[in-house]
């Protein structure tokens, strides 16, 4: 951030210790009169012989060094370089560009043109805390944001012993292409890894309202962002073997985990065990506990409707008793074969 005011001194007043040309870039004082003035940063000083109601010429001086002032701006604020002999006064007076440069930070803060530093902001409950406004080109001449501006960053550091490191920043940015009475906008969450001081984006909520996360899972892996899926772990204590795609391409579909996107296709798991992490022996294998079956369904009672509907191109496949024994009853099935519903009961042998 530049620097506003320029520096001041008091009671900081010398005389020339020879003629300069009104197009000299530098001048001495008399022995001694230059540590008056300030040892640092811009100020102003007003040369003129006995009273400024005489004449005077205002200049900016960038450095000193000792009784030396160089790199000089002649002719300042208005007032005309001019030559001045020895023994003229120079002297650091409060002038109109001391008040236009109060001025400036003043309506830039109001305004909010100004970046402030190190702030404090203090607000009541019915105000907003901070607003930020965004354009192209400049404040004074604003031009319309595109697709992927980043309109705000918010970015923290911490001290780590010898000097402050980007620890985490949150950056608001357009989410897709503006226009009039429209500005979409997305989040961008950056987090810096263990062993690195550089921040890495780690989620996004863009203008869709979607929350996306880079490279990693999201609540014990439900979401993964990236062109490689993640294998879904953990979920409720039971094992999915599976991922679930995000992005342009295959968004929302599950591949069989393992597999790459152009190596397999995509959709449901081609097979499913459910019980147990070995494979499956079939499309859907379900192994479960002696005591309670392998596979359990429940029906209300009086409830017309099938318990099993199976559909199937080959109705000689779609049900498979094995070897038959002594019947004891049967099962209502709905079968759907050649686009037409049939009832039919499967005995049921012992």
């Amino acid at each position: 951030m530049a620097t506003t005011f320029k520096a001041v001194a008091n009671n900081a007043v010398g005389t020339l210790a020879a003629d300069i040309s009104s197009g000299a870039g530098a001048m001495s004082l008399s022995a001694g009169q230059g540590s008056a003035f300030p040892a640092s940063g811009q100020f102003w000083v007003t040369l003129f012989t006995n009273s400024v109601d005489d004449g005077f010429e205002i200049v900016l001086v960038y450095t000193r060094s000792g009784d030396t002032f160089s790199s000089l701006a002649r002719g300042q604020q208005g007032t005309l370089a001019s030559a001045w002999v020895t023994g003229t006064k120079v002297q650091l007076l409060w002038t109109k560009g001391s008040v236009d440069d109060l001025h400036s930070a003043i309506n830039g803060i109001e305004n909010g043109t100004t970046i402030l530093s190190g702030t404090w902001l203090r607000n009541t409950i019915a105000q907003n805390s901070v607003i930020q406004q965004s354009c192209r080109n400049s404040v004074g001449s604003p031009t319309v944001v595109e697709s992927g501006d980043t309109l705000f960053t918010l970015l923290v550091t911490g001290y780590d012993g010898s000097t402050y490191r980007d620890a985490a920043k949150l950056v608001a940015k357009v989410g897709t292409t503006p226009g009039a009475s429209d500005m979409p906008g997305a989040w961008e969450f950056w987090t810096t890894p263990d062993d690195s001081t550089t921040p890495a984006l780690a989620a996004r909520i863009d203008h869709t309202k979607q929350l996306t996360v880079e490279g990693a899972t999201l609540l014990k892996g439900l979401v993964s962002a990236g062109t490689t899926p993640v294998t879904l772990t953990d979920i409720g204590g039971y094992l999915l073997t599976a991922a679930i795609k995000t992005g342009t391409t295959n968004n929302g579909k599950v591949l069989t985990a393992g597999a790459t996107e152009g190596s397999a296709a995509w959709g449901y798991p081609p097979t499913l065990r459910v019980g147990t992490n070995s494979g499956p022996e079939g499309i859907l294998h379900v192994d479960g506990g002696s005591a309670n079956g392998t596979l359990r369904i429940e029906k209300m009672t009086n409830d017309t409707n099938p318990v099993v509907w199976f559909k199937h191109s080959q109705v000689t496949y779609a049900f498979h008793t094995g070897a038959l024994g002594s019947y004891f009853g049967k099962i209502r099935c709905k079968v759907t074969y050649g686009g037409n519903d049939y009832e039919v009961w499967l005995p049921l042998y012992s």
